[in-house]
């Protein structure tokens, strides 16, 4: 499965949420990425790097929340389209990857798609209208729905947390239905393609 936690602004509690949902749901052997709409010179540029160590970096504490692996993209500006089709590889082989981002989603569509609102941030982009019609659920910091300045859409699901944990029990279990739903669909894909293998090689011996 891969899921996108984006957010309606910076400071909204995105990290901290990747690093509890990878805390509370080790069974599946998270990937973790984090993407940033800002080149690293230091790392010679944009790009995509993995991170080899716990340190205090986002991409570090997921390492120190449990993900198996670990990546941090750089891609400011219109970069995020040239590496697109390299992330959608790296995607692809991870199993279940967790992505912090809230722009990926017009290059690569998640499984699954929780959106990050607090109260008590200001600042909501332009572009967190748009996510407000893609994402496939609400995670609310703090205060609540009641505190919003802004109504969400009320088709879908939507989960209060609060600092420093930013998850709760109702969360952490509507994620892994989730993750149960995409193994299953991937089981049956599995032996369906078994099974077809079978029919077009009647001679293969049991």
């Amino acid at each position: 499965m891969i899921l996108f936690v984006g957010g309606h602004g910076r400071k909204t509690g995105k990290t901290s949420l990747v690093c509890g949902l990878i805390r509370a749901l080790p069974e599946a052997g998270w990937t973790a990425v984090k993407v940033s709409r800002h080149g690293h010179h230091g790392r010679g540029g944009y790009g995509i790097f993995e991170q080899a160590r716990i340190d205090a970096t986002d991409s570090g504490r997921y390492l120190a929340a449990g993900a198996v692996r670990s990546y941090w993209v750089a891609a400011g500006g219109d970069a995020i389209g040239s590496l697109a089709d390299e992330l959608r590889r790296l995607l692809a082989g991870a199993g279940n990857a967790i992505v912090e981002s809230t722009s990926l989603t017009a290059w690569i569509k998640p499984d699954l798609f929780l959106l990050v609102i607090d109260p008590a941030t200001p600042e909501w982009k332009p572009s967190a209208d748009v996510s407000l019609g893609l994402a496939d659920a609400f995670v609310v910091v703090g205060r609540g729905p009641d505190a919003l300045s802004r109504p969400l859409p009320g088709d879908r699901p939507r989960f209060c947390v609060q600092p420093p944990e930013f998850v709760s029990e109702e969360l952490i279990s509507f994620v892994s239905s989730r993750l149960a739903a995409q193994a299953a669909r991937g089981n049956d894909a599995t032996s369906e393609s078994g099974n077809s293998s079978e029919a077009l090689n009647p001679s293969r011996p049991p």
